[in-house]
């Protein structure tokens, strides 16, 4: 299981151009990138096993990534305002015709 979460960060770190969607509502944090998982958990032992070169191309490419999240949240956040404001919207403007 380690070997495969390691693969899969070596995989990560050599593409960092690749797009993934944000994971779909009550998706189980295991489906989730170990790095964002960590974070959740508390957990980093998994740091102690990657080289220094693995460490030192993570913290080349952090603010990348940190960008690349907020700006998935902020996509997230807005496709999830978007309907609560067209409905208040709404409601205002059945107010307005009686």
């Amino acid at each position: 299981m380690l070997q495969n979460d390691l693969q899969r960060q070596l995989v990560q770190m050599n593409n960092p151009a690749h797009h993934r969607p944000p994971p779909a509502r009550g998706v189980a944090a295991e489906n989730q990138p170990k790095f964002q998982r960590s974070f959740i958990d508390g957990d980093f032992d998994f740091l102690k096993h990657l080289t220094y070169e693995e460490l030192h191309q993570r913290m080349a490419t952090l603010d990348q990534e940190m960008e690349r999240e907020i700006d998935e949240l902020r996509q997230r956040y807005q496709a999830k305002r978007q309907p609560i404001l067209d409905a208040m919207d709404q409601k205002r403007k059945r107010q307005q015709n009686f």
